[in-house]
């Protein structure tokens, strides 16, 4: 298992390292695409971890600010906009896929179209779901909703 994770370390500082020149361009593109894919794993962790001590650090302060009440309230709606990043219904990652396909063949008439028709669709979901919080906010009184105290 250690001699796994040393081959790994050196696989990957073997590609942070400087380009050589003698290498053929075959090489060269193999280990620039290698070097892309481990940076953006790297700093896609640390951008996780910043995340994780950011909740940790920002959690006891408003809690200590906003009392119990407030921030159970803040809690429940920062996770009902939490959910709505999951309302694209996948169209996200049908456009990676189409997107990776049209830029590589170079195909940019179809590129233009993919990212329109995407932003169109996604347009047409936030302002659905905009009009229907807007519908329900006229009949649905908040503060019993939520179960608040009249303070």
């Amino acid at each position: 298992m250690l001699s796994k994770v040393k081959s790994m370390v050196g696989e990957v500082i073997k590609v942070l390292r400087p380009i050589n020149p003698t290498l053929s361009e075959e090489k060269k593109y193999e280990i620039l695409r290698l070097r892309g894919i481990y940076l953006t794993a790297i700093f896609s962790l640390f951008a996780k971890i910043i995340s994780m001590l950011s909740i940790f650090i920002t959690i006891p302060a408003t809690l200590s600010y906003l009392g119990s009440e407030l921030f159970g309230v803040w809690m429940t709606i920062s996770s009902i906009v939490a959910m709505l990043t999951f309302a694209d219904m996948g169209i996200s990652n049908g456009i990676v896929n189409k997107l990776s396909k049209s830029i590589n063949t170079e195909d940019n008439a179809e590129t233009k179209k993919i990212i329109t028709n995407a932003f169109c669709v996604l347009l047409i979901i936030a302002v659905t779901i905009n009009i229907m919080f807007a519908l329900v906010s006229q009949v649905v009184k908040w503060s019993d909703f939520l179960n608040l105290s009249n303070n």
